[in-house]
């Protein structure tokens, strides 16, 4: 298995339990780690058999500036 990592990688939402965390929002600092077999990807030197940087980073920025949730 092949190892993507993403640190810190900083967004704005408004996630929480007290209403003053939804009202006010907090930075959040996020990490990810993915493990994946990207071998086809070396094999074929084929780009669209990996992930795209971009596309993940808009993944991630939806969930954490998205709707509120109580629980992270």
């Amino acid at each position: 298995m092949d190892k993507m990592i993403f640190r810190k990688i900083e967004f704005f939402g408004r996630h929480g339990l007290l209403p003053e965390e939804n009202r006010l929002g907090q930075k959040y600092v996020v990490d990810v780690v993915l493990y994946l077999d990207l071998s086809p990807a070396g094999v074929a030197d084929d780009f669209e058999l990996t992930i795209n940087y971009a596309d993940l980073y808009e993944v991630i920025k939806k969930v954490v500036e998205g709707p509120p949730v109580a629980l992270v």
